[in-house]
């Protein structure tokens, strides 16, 4: 255990969804203040991309966290969205509802859901889908179908549920090839990777959450871990897990270039092995 070495009172980049360690640049800040307007204003959806280990989970989490100080809501979340749309409507009947069910046709299915949703909006909730992994929606026909739960709304035409989708990068083209469901969405954002200086405030925030510092990590080392990363933040938390457990193994004073190069030299030998190249 390194902690105890950099005298930390515990890991700084472990990758696990404690809100503690949330660190939010502008663009996640924007992102998240445009989910909250759509669920605030009761809009049909909204889509946040990015690459993998970007933020989006930690963004979700946030949204989460803050729905209750701009609305009353009922949340379904679907992380598996490879079911057929008959399981995706029951599951989210069934976490809207709370009573487990099995819907038969699609018609049924959403005549159902649609009666749940009346009856949570008539108690002041308005009801939000979550849809985890949405760059596997690759179905069309699905993708309609969704667009139809996305049309359902109350006796005054106002939509009774909320479609927020996350996933990677090619959301936005595989939802494209739903001209009808996209056009309805156009609260859209997409999370880039860090910058090098938002790599140091990043690295300086875990560290400073976890009790250290940040002096553990030089310069160089920072830059180092921007480039080879992308600024990637689950990349981050990876390398600097590493350094700080090599550089407490090494009785090193501070963490330095020389440290995150190896083992990132480490990362591509074990991936040339993996392939099958020849050494």
């Amino acid at each position: 255990m390194y902690t105890e070495y950099w005298r930390l009172k515990e890991k700084p980049f472990e990758n696990t969804l404690d809100m503690r360690f949330a660190f939010m640049t502008p663009q996640h800040k924007e992102g998240l203040a445009r989910l909250v307007y759509t669920a605030e204003e009761r809009k049909p959806g909204a889509i946040l991309t990015g690459d993998y280990g970007t933020g989006k989970s930690f963004l979700r989490e946030a949204f989460l966290g803050q729905l209750s100080r701009v609305g009353d809501f009922v949340v379904a979340t679907v992380d598996n969205p490879l079911g057929g749309i008959e399981a995706i409507l029951t599951d989210i009947y069934d976490q809207i509802i709370d009573k487990p069910t099995a819907f038969t046709s699609f018609g049924a299915a959403l005549r159902e859901l649609r009666t749940a949703l009346l009856a949570r909006n008539a108690r002041g909730f308005h009801s939000l889908v979550i849809i985890e992994e949405a760059q596997l929606l690759k179905d069309v026909a699905m993708l309609e179908q969704l667009r139809l739960m996305m049309n359902l709304q109350d006796d005054h035409g106002r939509p009774l549920v909320s479609l927020v989708f996350f996933g990677q990068l090619d959301v936005l083209r595989i939802l494209g090839a739903c001209r009808a469901l996209s056009q309805r969405i156009p609260n859209r954002w997409t999370l880039d990777p860090l910058t090098v200086e938002q790599v140091r405030d990043y690295v300086t925030h875990r560290l400073s959450v976890a009790g250290g510092n940040a002096w553990i990590f030089d310069d160089d080392a920072v830059s180092a871990i921007h480039a080879h990363t992308g600024g990637i933040v689950r990349l981050i938390n990876n390398i600097g897990d590493l350094s700080l457990y090599l550089g407490m193994s090494e009785q090193v004073v501070r963490i330095d270039a020389s440290i995150v190069n190896r083992i990132v030299k480490d990362w591509e030998l074990s991936r040339s092995v993996e392939a099958g190249e020849s050494l």
